[in-house]
This record gives C-alpha cells, structure tokens and sequence, in this order.
C-alpha cells in the first residue's frame, strides 16, 4: 500500500498527526507493507506518480479556494482513496487569537472538503460525532505518544522547588487569563514558597509577553517565575523534565470541547501530575489522574489546587503515577497504529 501524506507546514501539528504516527506505522509494519511518501504541494504533485498511490492523506483542509472537490476527483480518476484529517473545530470563536487571520471562507472550504473526501479522521469521539453529519465515513484516531522517541524518554531535571508549568502554542492568552486571579492571589501568599510558576515554550513575541504578565502577575512574582525557551517539535517534550506538575487551563466553548486532550498525554507520558480544566476534552480522563478546577471555580480555583500540591508530595506522586499508567493503556502509539 502507498500512501501519500500532503504535508504543507512543519509545527506540532503535523508531527502528530502526520509525521510520528506514520513513523511508527512504519516501525510495526516492518517497513515492507506500507511505503509512506510526502509532499509540500499536491497541485504540482505529478499525475503519473499519483497513479501509483493508493491514499491521499490531506490535513485540516484540501483548498482555500472552494476546489476541494475538484481535488477530490482528481485522486479519485487516478485510482486514489482520499482521507480528510481535521483535528481543530473550523467555526473559530470571535475572541480567539487567530480569528482575524483565518483565510477568507475558511469554515465552507473545511466542510466542503470533509464532504468530498471518502473518510474523515480525528481525535476524540465527540468530535466525530460533530462532524458526522457533513461525512458518514468518520473515524476517530486519537493523538498519542511515541514513546520511543528520545525526548519522552528523557531524565526529570531535579529542583528542591516544586515546578508548576503551562506548555504550549501561542494562541493561548484568553485561557491563560483564566488563571489569572490566582496568580495574583498565590504570589500574595506568603504561607508558601517552595514553589515556580514556569511558561514553557516561550518565544520572544506579542502573545507570549501578554502570557507572561498574566503568569507572572505583572512581575509581582519575583524569583517565583521562569521562562523555558521553545523548541523544535522533536526536542519540546523535555520542556516537562523542568516541570512537576502542569497546568492546564481551557475555556468552556465548542472550539475547545472539539480538541484533543494531548496536553495530558504529554504531562503523562513525562510522569507529571495535572491540574486541568472540567471541561471536554479533559473530563474523560478518570478523578485519580489529574485535580480538575471547576468552570466557575477559576477565580480562585489554580491558586488553591497549586498551594494544595505544593505541599502534598504523595499526591503529585500518585496523580502522576496513575496519569502516566494510564496514558500508556489507552493511548499506547503501537495499538493505535
């Protein structure tokens, strides 16, 4: 079997979805059964190649210019199966950092593409069933981890504090402000000091410094707040060997229910524990694996979980322990592959 992954950007996205997974198919098939080739631009990609393609793997979208199901068809007269994988809501709300960047119909290019293509999938069953009615033929293939892979495998870094951290993309900054009220509350209490607030993935940008005044409460936080620089998709992973526990904020809207619950994968597949948003898509995870903080408990919510397992040292160790074992069972890349 052929198979062809259109692979347009080089970022986390791709690497999950795109690049890890068939890289660990490859492994299991032992390297004969399926042979997996890519490129950065199907329109010029050459008619007679496409023939010897069994499947045509898109991400997130087929054209920005409603020819989806010209695309589609073209596959189809050359004797290809094409899949759609979407991993991201495509109706993005108004207060989202890249709403204002979305491409010019961006929502009915995504739909018309899920419409043309003969299977869609993606990773989590809630949003299948979003996207069910627009393709009958929806699969869901949930985000895992490689454990394989050197950077989660990694040593933790030791530190006589107990490191609290967030890890992530830039368009964060409205579900970083859910916590910003206890921010300020904790770096005000004076009853606890054997702690870090730590941003990770930091990138000198607008974004990242508007994140940083919220976690770092202005600059009120003294010696109590630290950046971990970014890095490239296969090195950031051990961004959590500085970390003991992350933190895991999430708005409650469609956008963010459709997502996926990788940042719990990562903290697990790391041994960290996690305090984490109620919401979908954290929620599935059972009560033993993470400290969730309630939607109308955000005021004070992270401040009083963070001071809680700053002092409780079994807890973190439990919660981590049975993240991880639990990580492992459900999201095991092998089994998914």
């Amino acid at each position: 079997m052929n198979i062809l992954l259109v692979i347009t950007d080089n970022t986390g996205l791709q690497y999950h979805r795109q690049i890890s997974p068939h890289v660990v198919l490859d492994s299991i098939t032992g390297g004969g059964a399926i042979n997996v080739t890519s490129t950065s631009n199907f329109d010029s990609y050459p008619d007679e190649k496409l023939k010897d393609q069994q499947i045509v793997i898109f991400l997130r979208a087929i054209s920005m210019n409603r020819k989806s199901a010209e695309v589609v068809k073209r596959c189809h007269r050359h004797g290809c199966k094409v899949i759609l994988d979407i991993d991201d809501y495509w109706n993005l709300p108004s207060d989202h950092g890249m709403f204002r960047y979305k491409p010019p119909f961006y929502e009915i290019n995504t739909i018309e593409a899920i419409e043309a293509v003969d299977l869609v999938t993606t990773t989590t069953k809630f949003f299948a069933k979003i996207i069910k009615p627009f393709n009958r033929n929806v699969v869901m293939l949930p985000n895992c981890i490689d454990m394989e892979q050197k950077q989660w495998k990694s040593e933790k870094v030791k530190d006589d504090q107990v490191r609290f951290g967030w890890v992530g993309g830039v368009w964060h900054k409205e579900d970083i402000a859910l916590m910003e009220d206890s921010f300020n509350y904790l770096y005000s209490d004076k009853s606890i000091d054997n702690y870090n607030i730590c941003l990770g993935g930091w990138n000198d940008n607008p974004e990242y410094r508007a994140i940083e005044m919220m976690m770092s409460a202005n600059g009120r936080s003294k010696d109590k707040y630290l950046r971990i620089s970014g890095t490239d998709y296969n090195n950031y992973g051990m961004i959590y060997d500085y970390l003991d526990v992350a933190i895991v904020p999430l708005r409650n809207n469609m956008f963010n229910n459709c997502k996926s619950p990788l940042k719990m994968l990562e903290a697990g597949a790391k041994r960290c524990a996690v305090i984490a948003s109620d919401i979908q898509p954290y929620n599935v995870f059972p009560l033993s694996c993470y400290y969730p903080i309630k939607t109308y408990d955000n005021k004070k919510g992270w401040f009083r979980a963070i001071k809680h397992l700053t002092r409780e040292k079994r807890m973190r160790e439990d919660l981590a322990a049975n993240l991880k074992e639990y990580v492992q069972k459900e999201y095991d890349a092998k089994d998914v592959s």
